[in-house]
């Protein structure tokens, strides 16, 4: 069924109305019909099961039936700090992090990234990548759609990292800790964990992450390209907990 996401306060107990390029997506590209039913979220995890009183090209009126909570969200908050990548590989990242169950993801820049964007450059990137994730997150169920935050710099992203109940940094040199045997068996409220860029992390970084207790874990033997660690990294997480 078609999902769409609506701010709360634009969500009645009755009724709603869809504005915008949503409504002429229902309208033109979807074909839908009075009648036909949809399901609208308001980004809190909560669904609402509607149908479609009238639309036109540039709004679409639903009458709400009944809501329930979301069932498409990880039982804990997911977060990733992932050095900011070349080219497109972070639309990827963002893409495939949503349909998994990130909450946020927050683009860093370490001292090996080779993509050093202006600011200019980097707020149109985070426009994109929050559309793409909004998209996303329509596509595949999701109660919520994760937060793109802006570009920050690595002792920014360490301090942001403290904040949740467990935190790791994914280390290539790592050969100790693998996140396997790092995981605890409960669930935590919160995890933070931040993946690396084409060249890795340099020591330095990771110096300055285990000075302030946040520890370097072992994805495996393999090195995985910088757009896949993430993505493999929450699939261990998923995996695990739930």
């Amino acid at each position: 069924m078609p999902r769409f996401f609506l701010p709360p306060h634009q969500i009645s107990d009755a009724s709603a109305t869809i504005h915008g390029e949503d409504a002429s997506h229902i309208a033109r590209s979807l074909r839908m019909k009075i009648g036909d039913s949809l399901i609208l979220c308001d980004g809190a995890s909560m669904d609402y099961f509607c149908t479609i009183s009238a639309l036109s090209n540039t709004k679409v009126e639903l009458v709400i039936h009944s809501k329930s909570p979301s069932n498409g969200e990880p039982p804990c908050e997911l977060h990733l700090f992932v050095a900011l990548p070349k080219g497109d590989k972070m639309e990827q990242i963002v893409q495939k992090c949503t349909e998994m169950g990130i909450t946020s993801i927050t683009p860093v820049l370490t001292e090996r990234a080779i993509s050093r964007p202006d600011e200019k450059s980097a707020k149109a990137k985070i426009v994109r990548w929050q559309k793409i994730a909004r998209e996303a997150a329509g596509q595949c169920g999701r109660g919520i759609i994760p937060t793109i935050n802006p570009l920050i710099k690595y002792d920014n992203a360490l301090k942001q990292m403290q904040a949740n109940e467990l935190a790791f940094i994914c280390y290539e040199k790592e050969t100790d800790c693998t996140i396997k045997s790092f995981l605890p068996d409960s669930i935590p409220k919160s995890i933070s964990f931040f993946t690396g860029a084409e060249g890795g992390f340099s020591s330095s970084e990771i110096d300055s992450a285990l000075a302030i207790g946040i520890p370097t874990v072992s994805l495996g033997s393999r090195i995985l390209r910088c757009e896949n660690a993430p993505i493999y990294t929450l699939a261990c997480l998923l995996y695990h907990f739930e």
